[in-house]
């Protein structure tokens, strides 16, 4: 509430501002509230918080576990037609090697920075599902193109 008062008085104030500038000193300070976020995790350090204890590197709510592993499972069927289609007809037409193989490599970057990072499993363990159905498609493309 705070906050819509400050930004209703700066905008009110915006047209009675000298033509010599404005300075900050006459400007409203501006306070925003520290709030912890919704599916918080706990520090690398397994420091205890005022909410409860977990594990270093595992959610606290059990709601970003259970989002986390359920993504992973809707990530198993996003490629998989095309997997199987590839399978079935042993051709590789209309498919572009370069695209499935930019998108490999993107979705390598997506999973090496939260692992090396320290991220738990479940907040990014669809991207390896998606990396790994890439990487098969990728090697079907090449295998079925020649």
């Amino acid at each position: 509430m705070r906050l819509c008062a400050t930004l209703v008085l700066l905008l009110s104030a915006a047209h009675a501002v000298p033509a010599s500038g404005i300075h900050s000193a006459s400007l409203p300070r501006l306070r925003l509230a520290r709030h912890e976020p919704l599916l918080a995790m706990s520090g690398a350090s397994g420091q205890e918080s005022a909410r409860g204890a977990a594990p270093a590197g595992e959610p606290k709510a059990p709601l970003a576990r259970v989002l986390g592993w359920g993504m992973t499972c809707g990530a198993l069927g996003v490629f998989l037609p095309i997997i199987l289609r590839l399978v079935e007809t042993r051709s590789a037409a209309g498919l572009s090697p370069l695209t499935w193989s930019l998108q490999l490599l993107g979705y390598a970057l997506f999973v090496v920075y939260p692992a090396r990072s320290g991220f738990p499993l479940s907040s990014y363990v669809e991207y390896a599902v998606l990396m790994a159905q890439s990487l098969a498609i990728n090697c079907m493309i090449r295998l079925f193109a020649g």
